[in-house]
């Protein structure tokens, strides 16, 4: 199989800037979980006999549940790219193509990333 798709549940998260505390970084609570709910549900997706060492498309529709600022990049970095390594790709350089679509559904907020093999 050359793609595969998934839908985490939940509200779409975009990634949050690092914190730093007493000279500590470390990306918030939001983010991690955020990112951990897309792993497991990739994860779940994921073909047997998947090609970790290809080339990638990934398309992301991405549904907020309102208009409030959160900049599509920073939702494909939680919801596509950073948070897909090692479960989809070695490392996210490996996507030659990234398309991100986002709409506002009040009724129903959420991600649908389809991951496809050039």
């Amino acid at each position: 199989m050359t793609s595969f798709t998934f839908h985490p549940p939940g509200k779409p998260v975009p990634k949050m800037r690092a914190r730093v505390t007493s000279g500590h970084s470390y990306t918030p609570a939001p983010t991690v979980i955020w990112e951990a709910l897309v792993r497991v549900s990739a994860f779940a997706q994921v073909p047997e006999g998947w090609p970790m060492d290809a080339r990638y498309r990934v398309t992301l529709h991405v549904t907020c549940d309102d208009r409030r600022r959160s900049d599509v990049d920073n939702h494909a970095k939680s919801s596509g790219m950073d948070a897909l390594n090692g479960v989809a790709w070695h490392d996210d350089s490996q996507v030659d193509e990234l398309h991100v679509y986002r709409t506002v559904d009040k009724s129903c907020p959420g991600v649908r990333c389809t991951v496809e093999v050039l």
